[in-house]
């Protein structure tokens, strides 16, 4: 193989992985949900809730939203479709448990967590700050539809000024 074909194939290999660079945050995301939503569906398992049909419907979509984050390698066409409907509903998800929690149905969706005052507390602060994890994804994938966000313009530069 020439010295010439083998640096054009390394860089279009980094060229691949710097463009798949732009989704990392939802690669961590996706891991941060799915598995939080892992540990809500254990606790429910273990009471033998109905309620665990809320989690499972969410691992769905995360297991969704992660098969499209892994097919998005080397594309030149961006769909987050599947990440952005799984945000969404995870979105409304968060929503309904902050509401629940507050008007008192804690115990019947968290079942493990004692029931005090400052334990809700804590579960909606961490159910708040899911939310604003989610809210920053939705801007991400915004800015991604239009290519605005920050990975893709330092690949432009990157690309038209070397």
């Amino acid at each position: 193989m020439q010295k010439s074909t083998l640096t054009s194939m390394k860089e279009q290999q980094a060229a691949k992985n710097r463009a798949f660079q732009r989704f990392m945050l939802f690669r961590y995301s996706i891991a941060l949900f799915f598995f939080a939503n892992c540990y809500w569906l254990i606790q429910l398992w273990f009471q033998k809730s109905w309620l665990l049909a809320f989690p499972l419907i969410l691992l769905v979509f995360w297991v969704m939203a992660s098969a499209e984050q892994m097919a998005l390698y080397g594309r030149k066409n961006i769909s987050l479709r599947l990440t952005s409907r799984a945000s969404l509903v995870q979105i409304v998800t968060n929503i309904g448990l902050c509401l629940a929690v507050g008007i008192g149905f804690g115990k019947q969706l968290f079942p493990v967590f004692s029931d005090r005052p400052a334990t809700w507390l804590v579960l909606i602060g961490l159910l708040l700050i899911g939310l604003g994890i989610l809210a920053f994804n939705r801007k991400r994938i915004e800015q991604i539809k239009i290519n605005r966000d920050p990975y893709y313009l330092r690949f432009q530069n990157i690309i038209y000024h070397t």
